[in-house]
């Protein structure tokens, strides 16, 4: 029996929705080129991916530059 496939916009959802209500865990790593940051303009503590120029980072719960 096939399985369906997962839908990577489904799986960010749900993660983000359980990190907002459980909190980031004790010993919480991010990978190179990402930041733990709180963003100006939604208030969400969210995962930001930074540009490879090391300039700007991109709010990965509202898409915006910081």
């Amino acid at each position: 029996m096939a399985q369906p496939a997962l839908d990577d916009r489904r799986v960010l959802h749900d993660y983000l929705r359980l990190l907002e209500r459980y909190g980031e865990p004790e010993d919480a790593e991010v990978g190179p080129g990402h930041e733990i940051r709180t963003c100006p303009s939604c208030g969400h503590h969210a995962i930001f991916h930074i540009d490879p120029e090391g300039m700007w980072a991109r709010c990965s719960h509202c898409g915006h530059y910081a």
